[in-house]
């Protein structure tokens, strides 16, 4: 598999350039790189450009690089994920997945129930796992990863009907209690039917989706999310992990 290094300029017309210094030492250290080697550039941005190994100095790596490239991801709609992060490992594979599904931007959410605040150090880490993420799978566009928010002013700051995104928390009941949260591919398909008969089958602009913490939004936090426009959703009978649940509805979201 041709080896992926991150370059934020990438040169439209191709040349010479050198590598980044922390991606030529993974590039010596890790990938055990070599002259002639065929690799690929990407800037984060959706560009790629082949690239040819020309000569490695000590600490430095000059490439040759083809020209700039502009590629699609395939993605249909934005999908934004705000989520009440886990702890440790479980939020650095959270991450991982959600760059790999290809969602937009990730959004940590503090919430009345949350057991974890990110630090900035955290959200630095997390940030190197969407980095290499994006190089294993292709991706060449990073994922946002917000400095965090209230969920509570999140979802009040979200607008809704004057822009056609469709917005989901993921709540097992609406805000009025006993009465069951539809399931969300059932009213995922139905919203999106619902825009595209309004708007000459254009599909909606973007998707957000909210997961609380493990015990779950507090009642205030689920009707600030209804008055704000937000529409419950389930995902059946299962309790899931955060990072399970946030992984299933990115992908319902994103590849439907």
């Amino acid at each position: 598999m041709t080896q992926r290094y991150y370059v934020p300029q990438l040169p439209p017309d191709g040349g010479e350039l050198d590598l980044p210094e922390t991606e030529a030492h993974h590039a010596r250290t890790v990938m055990r790189a070599r002259t002639g080697d065929q690799i690929e550039l990407f800037d984060g941005e959706g560009g790629s450009a082949k690239a040819t190994i020309q000569q490695i100095i000590k600490r430095q790596i000059i490439c040759q690089t083809e020209p700039l490239l502009q590629s699609s991801d395939g993605i249909p709609v934005p999908v934004v994920m705000g989520v009440a992060f886990p702890k440790g490992d479980r939020s650095k594979l959270l991450i991982e997945k959600l760059t790999e599904l290809g969602v937009q931007e990730c959004v940590p959410l503090s919430c009345e129930r949350t057991q974890f605040a990110p630090s900035a150090g955290a959200i630095e880490k997390w940030r190197s796992a969407m980095l290499a993420a994006c190089k294993q799978s292709g991706r060449n566009r990073l994922m946002e990863i917000d400095s965090g928010h209230s969920v509570i002013n999140w979802f009040q700051e979200q607008p809704t009907a004057d822009t056609n995104w469709l917005n989901f928390i993921a709540h097992p009941e609406t805000a009025e209690k006993g009465n069951p949260s539809p399931p969300f591919q059932q009213l995922l398909a139905e919203q999106i039917l619902a825009a595209k008969s309004q708007d000459s089958a254009v599909e909606p602009t973007g998707i957000r989706i909210a997961i609380g913490p493990e015990g779950g939004f507090s009642p205030d936090e689920v009707e600030a999310a209804e008055a704000a426009g937000w529409q419950t959703v389930s995902l059946g009978q299962l309790v899931y992990r955060i990072e399970t649940a946030a992984i299933v509805l990115a992908a319902l979201a994103i590849h439907r």
